[in-house]
């Protein structure tokens, strides 16, 4: 999996940061130093009540710091004015925020508007921001938060909290709400806005398995907002620095890698495809020829249709509208080979069909070509396992 993160200087830096509460003998923050680079996503993962949602509520000052101090690209913000703070931070929760008594593009426009952006500016830059997150400016921007689904609504959350081009942008369990295909859609889009407009965000979960998908770098958490570890997630699945790490991360860890991997990582193989508007016996002639027994249906946009095999066929039909299998096992390039397996097992076709973001087809991956990925990935696990136990070894006789 390629480095995601950017290897400048620190945007944010938290030192000795901490959060007493009044009639509480213990801090829910206590001293707690990190830094975050500038285009990183840094994901904060613990238990409940660890204090993650707390440190992420005072680097906007919605908590203020007992003490501590907090920098934003080098300026100490600890005692700025928390509105014009705020403006330059990026906020999104759980449920949204958004006002129900404005509209959609009302809703997106809200900090420009306070920043006091021309009109114009700040028109051009919702549509932008709609467009950004999937979400066609036409059909949503005069619509209201209660018309769409809880998808789209956290969408709207995610181009509000980036309408102002801020440098940092904080999340707060922002895919908690959602069911599991949802969450799944919305943070390979989080992964697709991220690599257009390399944000610094800090995002808070208490779900691994989305820390390790999302993070360039994971923070876990401890008791009082201790940092059991602080690494990339390969680093904090194969090499956990302490006990409570290795039962934070739980059984399967070598299975938890498959969300590392990209599906840009494993070559996708050309497919045979025809259109729906084809002769069908001609698309007959080619699923004949075809190695695989099957041809892949295309629309007039190239995005898939169905499979379509001989059975489908015979006898020849008129024409090809509602032949085959549909063609829904569909992932972009941002999809893991975690995300790949799970809809491969749930398919009948010949595999995970590789889209580009306007859903156009683009390949083919199948089992065998994500099983040959898993097994070198294994290889040059065991090839590290190796070379760090020869290592301990040396340092130990020379001791």
């Amino acid at each position: 999996m390629p480095d995601r993160t950017d290897a400048g200087r620190p945007m944010l830096r938290l030192r000795e940061l901490t959060k007493r509460y009044r009639g509480q003998d213990r801090p829910a923050v206590d001293r707690l130093s990190l830094d975050v680079a500038a285009g990183e996503l840094m994901v904060f993962v613990g238990p409940s009540g660890c204090g993650k949602t707390t440190t992420l509520k005072m680097i906007n000052r919605l908590v203020e710091p007992t003490s501590g101090s907090i920098e934003l690209d080098g300026e100490d913000v600890t005692h700025v004015d928390p509105n014009r703070l705020r403006r330059r931070i990026g906020y999104v929760i759980q449920q949204t925020g958004l006002l129900p008594h404005l509209t959609v593009g009302a809703n997106v426009a809200l900090v420009p508007r306070l920043l006091g952006w021309p009109s114009a500016r700040v028109r051009a830059r919702v549509d932008e921001m709609l467009e950004l997150v999937g979400l066609d400016p036409a059909e949503h921007r005069d619509r209201y938060p209660r018309e769409l689904s809880g998808g789209q609504q956290q969408r709207v959350g995610v181009a509000r909290a980036l309408a102002g081009d801020p440098p940092v942008l904080l999340m707060d369990e922002p895919f908690g709400a959602t069911d599991p295909l949802t969450r799944e859609r919305l943070q390979n889009e989080l992964l697709r806005v991220q690599a257009e407009v390399r944000k610094t965000i800090v995002l808070v979960t208490h779900d691994i398995d989305e820390a390790i998908k999302l993070g360039d770098r994971i923070a876990v958490f401890g008791e009082r907002s201790r940092l059991a570890q602080v690494g990339t997630p390969d680093e904090v699945l194969g090499r956990p620095a302490d006990p409570y790490v290795k039962r934070f991360v739980g059984a399967g860890a070598s299975l938890k890698r498959l969300h590392l991997v990209r599906l840009d990582a494993v070559p996708a193989r050309p497919f045979p495809t025809a259109r729906v508007t084809d002769d069908p016996a001609l698309v007959r002639d080619l699923v004949v020829r075809s190695r695989s027994g099957s041809v892949l249906l295309l629309d007039a946009a190239e995005r898939p249709v169905a499979w379509v095999a001989a059975d489908d066929l015979t006898p020849l039909p008129a024409d090809l509208a509602g032949v085959g299998l549909p063609a829904t096992a569909t992932l972009t390039a941002e999809a893991t080979l975690h995300d790949a397996l799970d809809v491969m097992l749930g398919t009948d076709g010949a595999g995970v069909i590789l889209v580009d973001g306007d859903g156009r087809f683009r390949g083919v991956v199948g089992l065998d070509e994500v099983m040959a990925h898993v097994a070198r990935l294994h290889a040059e696990s065991r090839r590290h396992d190796v070379a760090a136990a020869a290592a301990l070894g040396s340092a130990e006789g020379a001791a």
